[in-house]
Protein backbone atom coordinates (compact mmCIF):
# COMPACT_ATOMS: atom_id res chain seq x y z
CA UNK A 1 0.00 0.00 0.00
CA UNK A 2 1.75 3.19 -1.13
CA UNK A 3 0.82 6.85 -0.15
CA UNK A 4 -1.74 7.32 -2.77
CA UNK A 5 -3.80 4.31 -1.96
CA UNK A 6 -3.67 4.49 1.92
CA UNK A 7 -5.14 7.92 1.43
CA UNK A 8 -7.84 6.46 -1.05
CA UNK A 9 -8.61 3.69 0.99
CA UNK A 10 -8.91 6.47 4.25
CA UNK A 11 -11.38 7.99 1.59
CA UNK A 12 -13.41 4.91 0.34
CA UNK A 13 -12.87 2.57 2.71
CA UNK A 14 -16.77 2.34 3.41
CA UNK A 15 -17.29 -0.01 0.43
CA UNK A 16 -14.09 -2.29 -0.55
CA UNK A 17 -14.35 -5.10 -2.66
CA UNK A 18 -11.69 -8.08 -2.14
CA UNK A 19 -10.58 -10.63 -4.88
CA UNK A 20 -7.56 -13.43 -5.04
CA UNK A 21 -6.52 -14.67 -8.70
CA UNK A 22 -4.37 -17.98 -8.76
CA UNK A 23 -1.84 -19.03 -10.86
CA UNK A 24 -1.42 -16.04 -12.91
CA UNK A 25 2.60 -15.04 -11.90
CA UNK A 26 6.04 -17.03 -12.44
CA UNK A 27 5.78 -18.10 -8.59
CA UNK A 28 1.94 -19.16 -8.72
CA UNK A 29 1.28 -17.78 -5.62
CA UNK A 30 -2.15 -16.32 -4.99
CA UNK A 31 -2.57 -12.24 -4.82
CA UNK A 32 -4.91 -10.69 -2.68
CA UNK A 33 -6.29 -7.23 -3.78
CA UNK A 34 -8.01 -4.98 -2.20
CA UNK A 35 -10.17 -2.31 -3.77
CA UNK A 36 -12.50 0.77 -3.39
CA UNK A 37 -15.17 2.58 -5.66
CA UNK A 38 -14.45 6.61 -5.90
CA UNK A 39 -16.45 9.60 -6.05
CA UNK A 40 -16.26 9.01 -10.00
CA UNK A 41 -17.43 5.56 -9.79
CA UNK A 42 -14.13 4.03 -10.84
CA UNK A 43 -12.99 1.22 -9.19
CA UNK A 44 -8.81 1.98 -7.50
CA UNK A 45 -6.68 -0.60 -6.41
CA UNK A 46 -5.89 0.27 -3.01
CA UNK A 47 -3.63 -2.83 -1.45
CA UNK A 48 -2.19 -6.09 -2.58
CA UNK A 49 -0.61 -9.05 -1.36
CA UNK A 50 1.13 -12.01 -2.54
CA UNK A 51 0.68 -15.20 -0.77
CA UNK A 52 1.41 -18.84 -0.02
CA UNK A 53 -1.91 -20.40 0.16
CA UNK A 54 -5.92 -19.88 0.24
CA UNK A 55 -6.11 -21.08 4.04
CA UNK A 56 -7.23 -18.99 6.92
CA UNK A 57 -3.96 -18.24 8.08
CA UNK A 58 -2.61 -16.64 4.99
CA UNK A 59 -6.00 -14.38 4.36
CA UNK A 60 -5.33 -13.49 8.43
CA UNK A 61 -1.80 -12.39 7.92
CA UNK A 62 -2.72 -10.73 4.42
CA UNK A 63 -5.84 -8.76 6.71
CA UNK A 64 -3.65 -8.30 9.73
CA UNK A 65 -1.13 -6.08 7.40
CA UNK A 66 -3.95 -4.11 6.02
CA UNK A 67 -5.04 -3.14 9.39
CA UNK A 68 -1.17 -2.02 10.15
CA UNK A 69 -0.59 -0.32 7.16
CA UNK A 70 -4.37 1.76 7.37
CA UNK A 71 -3.47 2.39 11.02
CA UNK A 72 -6.55 0.48 12.59
CA UNK A 73 -9.37 1.38 9.80
CA UNK A 74 -11.65 -1.77 9.27
CA UNK A 75 -14.03 -1.27 5.90
CA UNK A 76 -17.59 -0.87 6.83
CA UNK A 77 -18.63 -3.05 4.17
CA UNK A 78 -16.03 -5.92 2.25
CA UNK A 79 -17.30 -8.17 -0.32
CA UNK A 80 -15.59 -11.43 -1.01
CA UNK A 81 -16.23 -14.75 -3.03
CA UNK A 82 -17.56 -16.98 -0.74
CA UNK A 83 -14.68 -18.38 0.54
CA UNK A 84 -15.49 -19.67 4.27
CA UNK A 85 -11.17 -19.46 5.21
CA UNK A 86 -12.13 -15.72 4.17
CA UNK A 87 -15.06 -14.96 5.99
CA UNK A 88 -13.60 -17.07 9.37
CA UNK A 89 -9.91 -14.64 8.70
CA UNK A 90 -12.40 -11.61 8.55
CA UNK A 91 -14.80 -12.16 10.93
CA UNK A 92 -11.96 -12.58 13.51
CA UNK A 93 -9.80 -9.51 12.37
CA UNK A 94 -12.38 -7.09 11.17
CA UNK A 95 -14.93 -7.54 13.99
CA UNK A 96 -17.27 -4.39 13.26
CA UNK A 97 -17.08 -4.81 9.36
CA UNK A 98 -20.13 -6.47 7.40
CA UNK A 99 -18.98 -9.43 5.63
CA UNK A 100 -20.95 -9.42 1.52
CA UNK A 101 -20.61 -12.19 -0.82
CA UNK A 102 -20.32 -11.71 -4.06
CA UNK A 103 -23.43 -12.90 -5.97
CA UNK A 104 -21.68 -14.04 -8.96
CA UNK A 105 -19.64 -16.38 -6.73
CA UNK A 106 -22.37 -17.53 -4.66
CA UNK A 107 -24.67 -18.61 -7.43
CA UNK A 108 -21.56 -20.61 -9.04
CA UNK A 109 -21.43 -22.40 -6.13
CA UNK A 110 -25.28 -23.24 -5.73
CA UNK A 111 -25.24 -24.38 -9.51
CA UNK A 112 -22.40 -26.69 -8.27
CA UNK A 113 -23.44 -28.46 -5.52
CA UNK A 114 -27.64 -28.47 -6.52
CA UNK A 115 -27.77 -28.44 -10.19
CA UNK A 116 -27.01 -32.04 -10.69
CA UNK A 117 -29.67 -33.12 -8.10
CA UNK A 118 -32.48 -31.04 -9.13
CA UNK A 119 -31.78 -31.91 -12.55
CA UNK A 120 -34.30 -30.03 -14.55
CA UNK A 121 -36.52 -28.39 -11.27
CA UNK A 122 -32.86 -26.44 -11.20
CA UNK A 123 -34.53 -23.71 -13.29
CA UNK A 124 -37.37 -23.46 -11.05
CA UNK A 125 -35.17 -23.35 -8.21
CA UNK A 126 -33.26 -20.21 -9.73
CA UNK A 127 -36.55 -18.39 -9.76
CA UNK A 128 -36.89 -18.72 -6.30
CA UNK A 129 -32.86 -18.24 -5.38
CA UNK A 130 -33.41 -14.72 -8.22
CA UNK A 131 -35.82 -13.34 -5.52
CA UNK A 132 -34.33 -14.12 -2.30
CA UNK A 133 -31.14 -12.09 -3.50
CA UNK A 134 -33.43 -9.58 -4.28
CA UNK A 135 -35.90 -9.11 -0.99
CA UNK A 136 -36.31 -6.31 0.40
CA UNK A 137 -37.05 -7.42 4.23
CA UNK A 138 -36.08 -10.10 6.49
CA UNK A 139 -39.81 -11.04 6.89
CA UNK A 140 -40.55 -10.99 2.40
CA UNK A 141 -37.08 -12.87 2.29
CA UNK A 142 -38.55 -15.72 5.41
CA UNK A 143 -42.05 -15.97 3.61
CA UNK A 144 -39.93 -16.95 0.29
CA UNK A 145 -37.66 -19.22 2.35
CA UNK A 146 -40.34 -21.07 3.74
CA UNK A 147 -42.08 -21.54 0.37
CA UNK A 148 -38.62 -22.68 -1.41
CA UNK A 149 -38.11 -25.33 1.48
CA UNK A 150 -41.34 -26.59 0.78
CA UNK A 151 -40.70 -27.36 -2.75
CA UNK A 152 -37.07 -28.62 -2.35
CA UNK A 153 -35.99 -29.40 0.86
CA UNK A 154 -35.54 -33.10 2.07
CA UNK A 155 -33.96 -34.48 -0.96
CA UNK A 156 -34.72 -31.98 -3.46
CA UNK A 157 -38.17 -32.57 -3.57
CA UNK A 158 -39.98 -31.26 -0.76
CA UNK A 159 -40.56 -34.74 0.74
CA UNK A 160 -40.66 -34.90 4.59
CA UNK A 161 -37.94 -37.15 5.96
CA UNK A 162 -38.23 -38.22 9.42
CA UNK A 163 -35.99 -40.61 11.37
CA UNK A 164 -36.62 -44.08 11.82
CA UNK A 165 -38.88 -43.80 15.13
CA UNK A 166 -40.86 -41.02 12.97
CA UNK A 167 -39.43 -38.20 15.52
CA UNK A 168 -38.32 -34.70 14.20
CA UNK A 169 -36.29 -32.97 16.48
CA UNK A 170 -35.38 -30.22 13.73
CA UNK A 171 -36.76 -29.58 10.74
CA UNK A 172 -37.01 -32.43 8.39
CA UNK A 173 -36.56 -30.64 5.21
CA UNK A 174 -32.77 -29.94 6.46
CA UNK A 175 -32.32 -33.11 5.89
CA UNK A 176 -31.25 -35.12 3.15
CA UNK A 177 -28.61 -34.07 0.09
CA UNK A 178 -30.65 -30.41 -1.00
CA UNK A 179 -31.69 -29.93 2.64
CA UNK A 180 -28.34 -30.34 4.48
CA UNK A 181 -27.40 -27.78 1.51
CA UNK A 182 -30.02 -25.39 2.49
CA UNK A 183 -29.75 -25.42 5.72
CA UNK A 184 -26.03 -23.78 5.33
CA UNK A 185 -27.52 -21.63 3.12
CA UNK A 186 -29.77 -19.99 5.63
CA UNK A 187 -27.34 -19.68 8.42
CA UNK A 188 -25.02 -17.85 6.35
CA UNK A 189 -28.18 -15.65 4.80
CA UNK A 190 -26.78 -12.39 6.49
CA UNK A 191 -23.44 -12.43 3.49
CA UNK A 192 -25.98 -12.83 0.57
CA UNK A 193 -29.57 -12.36 1.43
CA UNK A 194 -31.24 -9.90 -0.36
CA UNK A 195 -32.08 -7.78 2.86
CA UNK A 196 -28.81 -7.77 4.31
CA UNK A 197 -27.36 -6.59 1.22
CA UNK A 198 -29.39 -3.82 0.59
CA UNK A 199 -28.88 -2.25 4.16
CA UNK A 200 -25.38 -1.36 4.46
CA UNK A 201 -23.89 1.04 1.87
CA UNK A 202 -21.97 -0.72 -0.72
CA UNK A 203 -21.66 1.84 -3.55
CA UNK A 204 -24.42 -0.15 -5.64
CA UNK A 205 -21.44 -3.16 -5.65
CA UNK A 206 -23.00 -7.07 -5.50
CA UNK A 207 -20.17 -8.85 -6.74
CA UNK A 208 -16.17 -8.59 -7.02
CA UNK A 209 -15.89 -9.07 -10.68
Amino acid sequence: MNPAQWELYHRYSDAVINDTTLQTNKLGMPLNCFVVIDCNNKTCLVACALSRGEMEEHYRWNLTQLLIASRGVEPGVIFVDEDHAMDAALAFIFENTCILNCTWHFQKNVFARLSGTLGVRYGDFQLFLHQLLHALTPSAFDILWEELLSQFGGNGDGVVIGDRFGMEHENPLYKGTVGSYLKRMHSQRQHWGGPWVHAPFTAGTRSTQ
